[in-house]
């Protein structure tokens, strides 16, 4: 359930935008002055200290090219330096503001996040990202999606983030919270990320046998469905949850009504498949 959550969330934000954000910009040479002083101090991270292994290299060669995908980032973002030592990420150079800052930050965790786990017994291979572990994976995504909320409290980013650190927490059966975020994304002013956020809690509180908390979420996003949780996919969840607690003949409703809105549709045989599976 939670995993329908993050394959949204995923297509949504993997690169932010930040002229989502409503973000003027204004496209010119950026100024490293004051970074490269700043880069002289002996505790600074510079791009120097770029490990030579293969991995860090690999890492750093793609957060580069996601950042330089995202047009809608300026020319100072653009030109961070992405410094990679032992697995650590550091950014550094001048941003625009503190939302684009933290948008090339979301996009190092949800590449985190994303990165394959790989089979039991199997060693990693040079060059190639991957966690032994979801339990890793999820612990490692969270603290970089934590960082972010922590760093950037005020941003529209921090919010994703912190939708992120649910989805995260969850994973690792940290209800609490999971709770705690995803009822905090659920809040907030932009609709489809608190969309978001009350589908993940859902999914949350059925982990925790709290059905009717899940399904009065459910039936809030089906009366007021959004662009990232349309109607059917609530009704389908509230009609699969019916159904884990026997009450067929509400699920069968459900089904139905899915089939019949959305006629000739993948959703619709889906629908018509989930029903006859009813016993």
């Amino acid at each position: 359930m939670l995993g329908v959550s993050l394959l949204i969330a995923i297509g949504l934000f993997a690169v932010p935008k930040a002229s989502s954000f409503g973000m003027q910009q204004q496209e010119q040479q950026p100024d490293n002055t004051r970074m490269n002083k700043g880069d002289a101090s002996k505790d600074a991270t510079t791009a120097d200290q770029q490990k030579m292994n293969p991995n860090d290299r690999e890492m750093s060669r793609k957060i580069r090219a996601e950042i330089m995908k995202d047009k809608s980032l300026s020319t100072y973002a653009h030109n961070v330096k992405v410094i990679t030592q032992d697995g650590k990420v550091t950014l550094k150079g001048p941003v625009r503001s503190q939302d684009e800052k933290a948008s090339a930050e979301l996009s190092t965790a949800v590449r985190t996040f994303e990165t394959p786990v790989r089979p039991a017994g199997v060693p990693p291979q040079p060059g190639t990202d991957t966690f032994a572990s979801l339990q890793e994976r999820a612990t490692t995504a969270r603290k970089q999606f934590q960082a972010i909320v922590d760093k950037y409290p005020h941003t529209h980013t921090a919010d994703m983030a912190r939708y992120f650190v649910g989805l995260a927490s969850s994973q690792l059966g940290d209800y609490a919270a999971a709770e705690h975020n995803l009822q905090e994304t659920a809040a907030v002013s932009n609709a489809d990320l608190a969309a978001l956020g009350k589908f993940a809690l859902a999914s949350v509180y059925r982990a925790e046998n709290k059905d009717a908390q899940a399904i009065d979420i459910y039936k809030q996003l089906i009366d007021k469905p959004s662009v990232v949780v349309g109607k059917a996919t609530a009704q389908m969840e509230l009609a699969s949850l019916y159904g884990s607690q026997n009450k067929l003949d509400d699920a069968r409703k459900l089904y139905d009504q899915v089939a019949k809105d959305n006629p000739s549709t993948r959703t619709a045989s889906l629908a018509q498949h989930n029903k006859a599976g009813l016993k």
